[in-house]
């Protein structure tokens, strides 16, 4: 692809996005509608059974429609076999661009209303639509205004997917991003569920806020789920000299969460896990604790098992010693009761 040259004899080629190891990503002119849109270039070439499974998930993704959802507007195919889908286009770039950009982390207060805005999103498809993500990340939270941010390569294959970050070429099965894969994509990567969007999101917040990842890098030798060595985002932050401002309790609880390896153990939905980023109130938010790894909840559980097993029996200890003091008690009335019996009355006889 070349700048000026025309896909289509529709779209204008402007400049190149971006370019990944699944394709290229233009900006582009439609000369029919005369607007600006965004052309995502396959390098992979697809059969006919491919090419209309393509197509049917696009018509899916143009079905949502929400604020904070990048629009789909079709999927093409030329006779030589180029395949691309057009888009808006967002102007800002997106949020894996902008920590790329010099800025190693963001903030809470610079995430917080793009998150929330995330969350409205995924709600929207996943109660709504009963459509799920799969590939959410930094590079797939667009950009659209200072404000505001949308959502990309909603319901696509990962064919169309994958097409924007360089880490992209690392993952499992051509299905997803293996940084943000919970552990049941790692065991079946054709896992399709909102769950797995939950622990996604969890890891992208996490990357953004601290600039790791909360797991062992998946570009090292092997990759595994490793719960003991997950630190709170403060922790991580604080280890790595990131940051200034400190991250909320509560935020820390909600991504701890998701990050959850048994599913039921994460938020129930998006939905909730927006409440627990929100917290029902100042007085809630203090109460709450980042859950521990395993191996520190063993260590809790038997220091927290000693300490109520020495409660028990000092209540114990307590009570008997109460019974005995009533038993006690009660045995010597009747004692001073036999006594006084026993002791012969002399009667008083007038004169």
């Amino acid at each position: 692809m070349q700048e000026q040259s025309i896909y289509l004899d529709r779209y204008q080629l402007l400049r190149l996005l971006g370019r990944g190891g699944m394709g290229e990503v233009w900006l582009a002119r439609d000369l029919e509608l005369e607007a600006e849109v965004a052309l995502k270039f396959l390098v992979s070439s697809f059969d006919e059974k491919e090419t209309e499974i393509l197509r049917r998930e696009t018509k899916q993704a143009r079905k949502l429609s929400h604020p904070h959802i990048l629009s789909v507007y079709d999927f093409h195919t030329q006779v030589d076999g180029v395949a691309a889908i057009s888009m808006e286009y967002a102007p800002g770039g997106s949020l894996g661009n902008l920590v790329s950009r010099g800025v190693p982390v963001l903030e809470v207060s610079e995430l917080s209303n793009w998150i929330l805005q995330v969350c409205d999103a995924l709600s929207y498809a996943h109660e709504e639509c009963g459509l799920v993500h799969r590939d959410i990340k930094p590079h797939n939270i667009m950009l659209s205004g200072f404000e505001s941010v949308k959502l990309a390569d909603f319901g696509l294959s990962a064919q169309l997917a994958m097409s924007l970050d360089s880490e992209s070429e690392r993952v499992i099965g051509n299905r997803l991003t293996l940084h943000y894969a919970s552990p049941q994509v790692v065991w079946n990567p054709y896992e399709s569920h909102y769950l797995n969007d939950v622990y996604a999101l969890g890891v992208t917040i996490f990357k953004l806020l601290t600039a790791t990842y909360p797991f062992k890098d998946p570009r090292a030798d092997f990759w595994s789920w490793d719960p003991d060595n997950l630190l709170s985002m403060s922790e991580r932050r604080k280890e790595n000299g990131f940051g200034c401002e400190p991250i909320p309790r509560r935020w820390n609880y909600a991504v701890a969460k998701c990050l959850a390896e048994d599913p039921s153990d994460r938020p129930a939905s998006i939905r909730e896990f927006k409440e627990l980023l929100i917290g029902d109130s100042s007085e809630r938010a203090a109460e709450i604790s980042v859950p521990l790894p395993p191996s520190q909840r063993e260590k809790t559980a038997k220091s927290g098992g000693l300490l109520s097993r020495l409660v028990v029996f000092v209540i114990a200890a307590a009570v008997t010693g109460l019974l005995v003091g009533i038993l006690w008690g009660l045995f010597e009335i009747v004692n001073r009761e036999e006594v006084a019996s026993s002791v012969p009355r002399t009667e008083i006889v007038e004169p």
